[in-house]
């Protein structure tokens, strides 16, 4: 009984770390926006010089990841614009909870497997890891699948998701021109991105599950 909810707990908190991590990349490689400003087009649609996208860009992202004081650049913006960021400040906020939560269970339930206290041992002897990087793969294939019908469909049904009730995240480029740095394909390419990060993270553990699986079978003949 013990083991059974260790598997079910070390599962759902892998999955989480999965997906938080992915999540937040694009929130800290903050090249990743700056070497596609050329090919976006932000500076001519802005009208406004490399520079001062980059500052409003990193403006945004201080205020969002590292609290500072809000602030778009030479960008004019509305109170409603300033509350969207609050509310996905919030949510980012949230994220990173989730993050080191997961991440403490994750790593508590394999200091405990160690030390042979638990087992994470699962169908065909593979660990509960195998298992749940797979699991972490199949919400995000779905949304994957989702989005490549209608990108802008799938954008505006998580944002009723994600801020019920509300409109403030719709941008208006006359009143807030911070939406002309911010481009839909920006948003594609970081939701590419993070799947890219989630595939990469999920393979590395199904590898480690699989080399784990052969030594212990290894160790078993011996």
């Amino acid at each position: 009984m013990k083991n059974t909810v260790c598997k079910i707990l070390f599962i759902i908190s892998l999955i989480l770390l999965l997906w938080t991590a992915s999540a937040c990349v694009p929130f800290y490689f903050r090249d990743f926006y700056f070497m596609q400003m050329d090919s976006l087009g932000v500076c001519e649609s802005a009208e406004k010089t490399p520079q001062q996208v980059k500052d409003a860009y990193n403006d945004m992202l201080d205020f969002l990841v590292f609290n500072k004081e809000f602030n778009l650049g030479d960008f004019e913006y509305t109170e409603d614009a300033q509350a969207h960021f609050e509310d996905v400040k919030r949510l980012f906020g949230g994220i990173l909870i989730v993050m080191a939560i997961s991440f403490v269970a994750v790593v508590t339930l394999l200091i405990l497997e160690k030390k042979k206290k638990i087992s994470l041992k699962m169908w065909k002897g593979f660990h509960a890891g195998f298992y749940a990087s797979i699991m972490a793969l199949l919400l995000p294939s779905l949304i994957l699948c989702f989005s490549a019908i209608d990108f802008r469909a799938a954008g505006e049904f998580f944002h009723h998701i994600l801020f019920p009730g509300k409109s403030n995240w719709v941008f208006y480029p006359s009143e807030n021109p911070i939406i002309e740095i911010l481009p839909m394909q920006f948003f594609v390419n970081c939701a590419i991105l993070i799947v890219c990060v989630l595939l990469f993270l999920s393979a590395c553990v199904i590898i480690c599950s699989i080399i784990s699986k052969i030594r212990a079978q290894k160790k078993a003949k011996t």
